[in-house]
């Protein structure tokens, strides 16, 4: 996503120079407002949409570009962007969003409308990182780091975790898109919280049916995507024992007798207290199907699967789960 926000400072000066597509939107009052961030909370029966938007004047190239909030209700998100646009005077530029903020307090049927808002309008990047905190107003009323912008932050904040964790979240749109078709229509979101009037990545939500059912620390996380195959090259600790991931593989084998068996296969590069490791992603599994292991067993074993798909969750919870550690 370092391109992607390279990219996106590359054409707002080209907008600026050249006087591109954006500019040309524009009516007449030398102002251009580039949306950098969406934001979705629950206002009763009502959705509240916070905008976080770079404000550009055209005529005064060194002047400090500024970000600025607006915010609008209504019952879809289309009348709440409606409720912003009648506030403002210039057009606003959806194209560069960075990120979609969830607010946590939205039930299943507004998270269902904020999706296909999402997907329906045509200027909004499929590539738009997904996030959620417990109030999205509020965490885009924080006061930007490192860019103009609170919702660039936070996109490079995720990509520096990413590359320096060697995970992977999957939660831009059209991964999360993808995760929600699937058998299990679990998907995963990095929760952002404020920390020192800062954004701070404090762990990962795990969705289901658009309904928050497990909060992963960060701590889990290295687990969580080890579990996935997701684990690309970083270093992570669990009881204070160091772990370097230079190679991963996974393989799953799945047999139903009594109860359920999962046989977990994890193939590394040689590493140092591996019964550490193989407990804790043993315990990290246990009790509710949080890598949405459904879906493997569906695709690898669906003969399994048709005997267990209308009581899977209690087959989960019974089942016997083992993980072996090979270099």
């Amino acid at each position: 996503m370092r391109k992607f926000l390279s990219l996106v400072l590359v054409v707002l000066n080209i907008v600026l120079l050249c006087g591109c597509s954006v500019k040309e939107t524009i009516a007449s009052d030398k102002q251009e407002y580039i949306v950098s961030a969406l934001g979705f909370d629950s206002d009763g029966e009502k959705i509240k949409m916070t905008i976080e938007a770079i404000v550009i004047n055209s005529d005064d190239l060194k002047e400090d570009k500024e970000n600025k909030l607006f915010s609008g209700v209504g019952e879809t998100v289309e009348e709440a962007l409606g409720d912003i646009i009648s506030q403002v005077t210039q057009p606003l530029s959806l194209g560069h969003g960075a990120v979609a903020v969830m607010g946590s307090d939205l039930n299943p049927t507004q998270t269902e409308k904020v999706f296909s808002f999402l997907n329906d309008n045509g200027e909004i990047n499929i590539a738009i990182m997904l996030v959620y905190t417990k109030s999205a107003s509020e965490l885009l009323n924080v006061k930007p780091l490192s860019s103009v912008a609170v919702g660039y932050d936070i996109m490079s904040m995720l990509e520096v975790s990413e590359e320096e964790k060697g995970t992977a979240f999957n939660n831009r749109l059209y991964e999360v898109n993808s995760l929600k078709f699937e058998e299990m229509k679990t998907y995963y979101l990095p929760f952002v919280g404020i920390e020192d009037e800062k954004p701070l990545v404090k762990g990962l939500g795990v969705f289901k049916d658009n309904c928050q059912v497990r909060v992963l620390e960060n701590k889990e996380i290295p687990l969580f995507c080890l579990a996935r195959d997701s684990f690309t090259k970083g270093e992570f600790t669990l009881e204070n024992e160091k772990f370097k991931v230079d190679y991963s593989a996974v393989t799953y084998d799945f047999k139903l007798k009594e109860n359920l068996k999962i046989n977990l296969s994890l193939r590394l590069k040689k590493q140092n207290n591996k019964e550490i490791l193989k407990a804790e992603i043993e315990n990290f599994l246990k009790g509710y199907d949080v890598c949405a292991l459904g879906n493997v067993i569906r695709q690898k074993e669906p003969k399994i699967w048709k005997k267990i798909k209308d009581n899977y969750e209690d087959f989960y919870k019974r089942a016997d789960i083992k993980v072996n550690i090979y270099e």
